[in-house]
């Protein structure tokens, strides 16, 4: 549970903090390190890194962006920062994270409307990964979410605010841990979980009342 507690911390400083301060200290100590920054509409930022100790950041601001970041490897870092909204039939789908390895570890924050955050993680070729860390921390209207994790000993934290957002964790093999908490009206998550250690669920809901299934 100290885990699962110091995940959500986490989250909570990546939603409240400044951008800038959020992101001032990720990746220390990593090379290499890859940023990108984006202001605008309809951008796109895509970063693939392959090996060791590689560190990845995507900070956007605007509408209807898009960010990918995969990498392969261990010990590797990823995190993307998305202020904006992707609304419309031809919106983008959002940002996500995919991993390949052990020793990760993976943070989506996203402000604003209609926003879609993915984080998949796995072993090399298609195995269990171990030892992984995914963060998600979204604030606004009509977001989604979801991690899926593949291994053994690995974390997933997820918050959610605002008015319709969806949660989804998935987990399969053993000692994993899911957080997810949620603060809204018209809330819905789903937690999957095969194996593991521990999961833990916190909602407020206003009069649409919030739901789900773990």
């Amino acid at each position: 549970m100290r885990k699962l507690l110091f995940l959500c911390t986490r989250v909570l400083a990546g939603l409240c903090c400044s951008t800038a301060l959020a992101l001032s200290a990720f990746g220390q100590g990593h090379s290499p390190f890859v940023e990108i920054e984006q202001i605008g509409r309809r951008n796109t930022a895509t970063i693939e890194q392959t090996g060791q100790s590689n560190a990845a950041i995507v900070q956007q601001r605007g509408r209807d962006n898009v960010a990918s970041v995969e990498q392969s490897g261990s010990g590797n870092t990823a995190r993307i920062s998305h202020i904006g909204r992707n609304i419309g039939a031809n919106s983008p789908e959002g940002v996500s994270i995919s991993h390949s390895g052990n020793s990760y570890q993976a943070e989506v924050f996203a402000a604003g409307v209609g926003n879609e955050a993915t984080i998949t993680q796995q072993g090399v070729g298609g195995s269990s990964g171990v030892a992984n860390n995914a963060l998600i921390g979204q604030i606004g209207v009509a977001n989604s979410a979801s991690i899926s994790q593949e291994g053994d000993s690995n974390d997933a934290a997820l918050v959610q605010s605002g008015i319709g957002n969806t949660g989804a964790i998935n987990q399969t093999n053993e000692n994993n841990s899911a957080l997810l908490v949620q603060e809204g009206v018209g809330l819905s998550y789903n937690i999957e979980q095969s194996g593991g250690e521990s999961i833990a669920v916190w909602q407020r809901g206003g009069i649409f009342g919030p739901s789900g299934v773990a």
